[in-house]
């Protein structure tokens, strides 16, 4: 039997072989048949050749700078959510303790206790506003967004008297010139309070030191902070221009 050209390409395309050129009959080798790509306008030739898997180095590029952006976008704002509920967190933190200071203070004739210095450690006034417990758990001592270790809350600090908020009601300032130059310098010291006393007068507040950031990194110079009347609120810039 004569197999002619016709033939042999019949059998290719129904069997999906791929010829071989000159392997014995003479024929030259046949390109694959292109694929047909259908639109709403009709149906149109593909050639096969397109169809080719992975990447080239421009679409990976490409890719690589689209889930770059991505990320540059989402982790700041998560960033900022966690911040946001840990502002909360410290929010309550500080209605706590400024709740259990007026307390003691109701307990005391008005006067609410006085320690020696505003910067730790602050021994004497955990053990006044501890008998009875009028603060609650130790956790409330300290802000959650707080990093440094020192004033983080720990049991080893809880035991040393180390606190993670400024309490505002003391004999002196601190020689620690690391803490705020207008609390040392602008405050006037021995500061003891009364709960009769302005209602806006400050009690706590986030620690806040020269030229560094505050506890919440989002608000960088912004505080939490509680007044005699027992509310809590924040600034969103510096302290000192609305400290009372």
């Amino acid at each position: 039997m004569i197999l002619t050209i016709r033939d042999y390409l019949s059998i290719v395309a129904q069997r999906g072989l791929r010829p071989q050129p000159n392997c014995g009959t003479g024929v030259p080798p046949v390109t694959p048949p292109a694929r047909r790509r259908c639109h709403s306008d009709g149906c149109h030739s593909v050639n096969a050749s397109l169809y080719r898997g992975g990447f080239t180095l421009v679409e990976l590029l490409i890719t690589l700078a689209i889930i770059g952006l991505l990320i540059s976008i989402v982790l700041p704002a998560v960033g900022r959510s966690r911040d946001k509920a840990k502002l909360t967190l410290c929010r309550a933190h500080l209605r706590n303790v400024g709740m259990g200071t007026l307390i003691y203070a109701n307990n005391n004739y008005t006067h609410l206790p006085v320690d020696q210095k505003l910067d730790n450690p602050h021994r004497g006034l955990i053990a006044l506003l501890s008998e009875p417990n009028y603060i609650g758990p130790r956790e409330n001592y300290y802000c959650p967004s707080e990093s440094e270790r020192a004033l983080s809350f720990s049991e080893e600090n809880f035991r040393a008297g180390n606190i993670g908020y400024f309490y505002y009601a003391c004999e002196e300032a601190t020689p620690n010139r690391y803490v705020s130059t207008f609390l040392r310098w602008n405050v006037q010291w021995p500061r003891h309070l009364k709960s009769d006393m302005d209602p806006e007068i400050w009690v706590w507040s986030d620690s806040w030191f020269s030229g560094q950031p505050t506890p919440h990194r989002y608000y960088k110079k912004g505080v939490n902070f509680t007044k005699l009347d027992g509310s809590v609120d924040m600034l969103h810039r510096s302290p000192r221009r609305q400290f009372k």
